[in-house]
């Protein structure tokens, strides 16, 4: 009996940069935020994500089961923000290809990007980066790339890509198995299959994107059945980053075969099937005059209050204040996370069980409320973190900085150095709050915060509130975009003469 052919062992480059870019944040996004979230060069990048639910812990993990060696680059990322100043997008980009050339000849490149980074006078971050990384190798060198489920996917980079794979999930529960796919179908002996990618023209908030919901359960069945045909090497679908104001705004398909008609057919049958749903993605809103009745009639349990608007993890502040002011007026419980490190300097001032009275919160900008004076108790003070044991970012550890917890009583009010994002019950335990005790959970995210309370739910109100991550898009908040583009153009037809065809690299 013959012995099977070995497979070769392959010197594979692994890195990536990561960023969530809102347009319309004040703020621009700094060499010192990436390197104060995640940041990691060389043999730095196994200790820090081998073994977590990262894309970069996928390809890792991959590489060595299946006997690669992994070349470690840099992986650079910081929390969703306002667009990345210019020096450092390309520090972070020279950085990489300098790693890149100091490690001599790959077999191959894996990357791990968002999809929806803008920096100052650059459009298409992600595109960039790839071709970048793609005139560095040249044109055989396979590169595999994993994007969030809200990236905006430009052509170029596309184009630059041997092979690209989106998350399937939302809440994200599934990067490292991206990663590892990424590898393992960049990495196939037969070289990158033929991709064919739509780009529609459909524009939606996270609130409506979730993959468990009924508003994507026929979206999701139809990629379901499409990635279990024959001769279908990967099915992707991108929702897209509405807040990120991009010619490459929107939906996007991507299907990978062996053969180029299949990938387009079922490309085309996908994106479809994807315009065909779009009347179900639209958010269903409580106003916040609303919002006292709506949590005084059902008091069993713990309501979660989606505060959209002020999405941490969309770019956000953080520390908007509609909701903590509608709660205080009416004299309701609960716990509300504000950023605030001024606020937490006067809790400092007034020392553990001293007495605060200060303005909390609305001092990043004019667009999530105004200053609320709070009044209580300093009930907790010190540094917090913790690290992520819900299935988003399992693994990881968040540092929200100096914090304390003010309470009046029946409220309590986190005040957070750091932009802290809900996705982990750390966010409450870590302050020395039980999250089930909590009759109300005010959540600043659209979908990624049922990853750690969703359990504790028993009901769900997603208030409208103001902010940069408005729930009800206007089309003056555009200016890049491509037009028309549903639901700002109502009356668009679906067009996908976007067709790039891919043909598979050989290494």
């Amino acid at each position: 009996m013959p012995m099977a052919e070995s497979v070769r062992r392959m010197r594979v480059a692994v890195g990536g940069f990561y960023h969530e870019t809102n347009t319309r944040a004040r703020a621009r996004t700094r060499l010192a935020d990436f390197k104060a979230y995640q940041y990691a060069e060389g043999t730095g990048l196994a200790p820090t994500f081998a073994g977590t639910n990262s894309e970069i812990g996928g390809m890792l993990d991959w590489l060595e089961e299946n006997d690669h060696e992994p070349v470690p680059l840099l992986f650079a990322a910081a929390v969703p923000s306002g667009p990345i100043e210019h020096d450092c997008y390309v520090q972070l980009r020279e950085r990489f290809l300098a790693l890149l050339a100091d490690a001599g000849p790959v077999d191959a490149v894996l990357i791990s990007l968002h999809g929806a980074a803008v920096v100052d006078g650059l459009d298409d971050a992600d595109g960039g980066f790839v071709a970048a990384v793609r005139a560095a190798v040249g044109a055989k060198t396979p590169i595999g790339v994993t994007l969030d489920y809200h990236a905006n996917i430009s052509a170029a980079l596309f184009e630059a890509a041997s092979f690209v794979s989106v998350y399937r999930t939302y809440p994200h529960t599934d990067m490292a198995e991206r990663g590892r796919e990424a590898a393992r179908i960049t990495l196939a002996p037969d070289g990158p299959p033929a991709g064919v990618m739509r780009k529609l023209p459909l524009v939606t908030v996270p609130l409506v994107q979730a993959t468990g919901d009924p508003s994507m359960a026929g979206t999701m069945q139809a990629f379901g059945e499409a990635l279990a045909a024959p001769g279908i090497s990967s099915v992707s679908l991108a929702m897209g980053f509405a807040y990120a104001d991009s010619p490459d705004l929107g939906a996007t398909v991507l299907a990978y075969a062996r053969e180029r008609e299949q990938a387009a057919s079922v490309a085309d049958r996908l994106a479809t099937a994807v315009w065909a749903q779009r009347g179900a993605l639209l958010p269903k809103l409580v106003t916040l005059e609303a919002l006292p009745a709506a949590l005084a009639s059902d008091q069993t349990g713990t309501t979660v209050v989606v505060d959209p608007s002020d999405n941490v993890g969309g770019g956000s502040a953080g520390d908007g204040t509609a909701v903590l002011e509608t709660l205080l007026a009416a004299g309701l419980g609960g716990v509300v996370v504000i950023t605030d490190p001024d606020a937490v300097a006067e809790a400092e001032t007034a020392g553990p069980g001293g007495a605060f009275d200060a303005a909390v919160g609305a001092k990043a900008d004019t667009l999530h409320g105004r200053p609320v004076r709070f009044k209580g108790l300093v009930q907790w003070l010190g540094d917090a973190s913790f690290t992520n044991t819900s299935s988003y970012m399992t693994g990881f550890v968040t540092r929200m900085g100096r914090c304390a917890v003010v309470s009046n009583g029946k409220l309590h009010a986190v005040l957070t150095g750091r932009r802290t994002m809900p996705f982990d019950t750390g966010i409450l335990t870590a302050v020395g709050l039980d999250p089930q005790a909590q009759p109300v959970i005010v959540v600043k995210s659209a979908i990624a915060w049922r990853a750690a309370f969703g359990p504790l739910a028993r009901r769900v109100l997603v208030a409208d509130t103001p902010g940069i991550c408005p729930a009800r898009l206007r089309a003056e908040h555009y200016s890049k975009a491509r037009r028309p583009i549903w639901p700002l153009d109502p009356d668009v037809d679906l067009d996908t003469d976007i067709d790039i065809e891919q043909k598979a690299r050989q290494p």
